[in-house]
């Protein structure tokens, strides 16, 4: 019995010795075979990689109510990815959700602030390597200026073009209100004394009238309601 464990314990032992000599025989060549091998893997999943652009929309997140953005900023983002084909088919503008987040800005002023966005979910399967993929925005940094959100009352200028018919004239310009309360950026609505209204062609009118007018905006960031203007005539 102590002979048949003794021979076990040698075939074994000349096994494991075997295969460590089998290991390092020609075991330089073995390493540059492996190292071509792992590079000829990365050559080809490199090159049956596609690239495609695409523009997403900018959504603004955690912009506190007193607070305005002043500054212009793009609409949408320019992302161009790098992945293979069938992937790429499969993204859709839903899966990036770019956000451009503020919820840490505390104070008015300017900030430059990196863009948060998704990995779409075709992209994150075990299958899909890292390695030769990539996501690139551009930008994928924005300078944002914040100002604090104020609003006041202004006078309206009441603005008309052409003349009535020949023997009227206008008695009196008459408006639902002389003031509008305007709403914006606190630098720009301070630097507004009054709002003007749109032409309106008074040119050969015998009666009076009513109309609803829109008011000229000295600023797309500045919001203020329609109002009513009237002429009254006298012949």
């Amino acid at each position: 019995m102590k002979k048949f464990n003794f021979e076990t314990k040698k075939i074994k032992k000349d096994f494991v010795k075997k295969i460590k000599e089998n290991i390092f025989i020609d075991i330089k060549m073995k390493i540059v075979s492996f190292l071509l091998g792992v590079a000829t893997f990365i050559i080809i999943s490199f090159i049956q990689t596609s690239e495609k652009v695409f523009l997403f929309p900018l959504t603004i997140t955690g912009l506190k109510e007193n607070f305005v953005i002043s500054s212009s900023i793009p609409s949408t983002i320019k992302v161009t990815v790098k992945d293979k084909q069938n992937i790429l088919d499969k993204i859709v503008e839903s899966d990036f959700k770019i956000r451009l987040d503020l919820s840490n800005i505390k104070t008015p002023g300017n900030c430059n602030i990196k863009l948060d966005w998704n990995i779409p979910k075709p992209m994150q399967s075990i299958y899909n390597s890292f390695l030769f993929t990539s996501i690139e925005l551009n930008p994928d940094k924005i300078t944002v200026e914040i100002e604090k959100l104020t609003e006041k009352n202004v006078p309206i200028v009441l603005n008309s073009i052409g003349d009535v018919a020949k023997g009227y004239r206008v008695k009196q310009k008459i408006a639902d209100a002389y003031y509008v309360r305007i709403q914006g950026p606190e630098k720009i609505v301070n630097s507004i004394k009054y709002i003007e209204t749109e032409l309106i062609n008074i040119e050969g009118e015998t009666e009076s009238f009513k109309r609803s007018v829109n008011l000229v905006s000295p600023s797309p960031l500045i919001k203020f309601s329609k109002v009513y203007l009237g002429f009254k005539k006298v012949s």
